[in-house]
């Protein structure tokens, strides 16, 4: 994934007039500068879900869990740090499933185990994404969609894909000092979108 912000800077400065005529009079101007930059910058981060699936025959099931993540990035002499949380539910779709049989003496099958299946994913997800730069914190609450493919083995299971943020919103992040104006603008929406592997362990 990327970021995608805008950063606009203003800085103060304050000059002395000499003065003119008999009395010496004094007076001050001040000059003002606005500059604005646009950049994008990769954003790297790791995630962590728990949760439970639940499948209601081999094709067909239901993956609801909770999911955290952290992202960081650097761009403009600056640290970017973003961190997530939130749910979400997914419906699992799988094409092929195997099983290792495992047979009686008499070649009488009875029961069968689980191999490994592949297939795909698609659902929902909310998160609160907090932003932390220029030592301050700016929240916002959007809603992704996810999907991906999904192949687990025994009790591995992998998956890779993509989720996109549906709301296309702005963060904004401002610091001020004595002489400047410092804000950083962080956009949210379809283009931003952040692609993810996951490993998990189904018991």
């Amino acid at each position: 994934n990327y970021l995608d912000a805008g950063l606009n800077a203003q800085n103060f400065a304050t000059s002395m007039v000499s003065a003119i005529a008999q009395n010496f009079s004094t007076t001050s101007t001040t000059t003002y500068r606005s500059s604005s930059k646009n950049f994008r910058s990769p954003i790297l981060g790791v995630n962590a879900k728990i949760g439970y699936q639940n499948y209601f025959n081999d094709f067909i099931g239901l993956a609801y869990y909770g999911i955290v993540k952290y992202n960081y990035s650097k761009a403009l002499n600056q640290k970017f740090q973003q961190l997530s949380y939130g749910g979400g539910i997914d419906l699992l779709l799988d094409f092929i499933t195997t099983y290792s049989n495992k047979n009686s003496p008499i070649d009488i099958q009875t029961r069968r185990n689980f191999s490994s299946s592949f297939g795909i994913f698609g659902g929902l997800r909310g998160l609160y994404n907090s932003y932390y730069v220029l030592n301050k914190v700016k929240g916002s609450g959007n809603l992704d969609v996810a999907t991906g493919l999904n192949y687990r083995y025994k009790h591995s299971k992998y998956s890779v894909g993509i989720s996109i943020p549906l709301i296309q919103r702005k963060a904004s992040v401002v610091s001020s000092g004595s002489d400047y104006t410092n804000s950083f603008v962080f956009n949210e929406g379809a283009s931003h979108f952040k692609v993810f592997f996951n490993y998990g362990w189904v018991f």
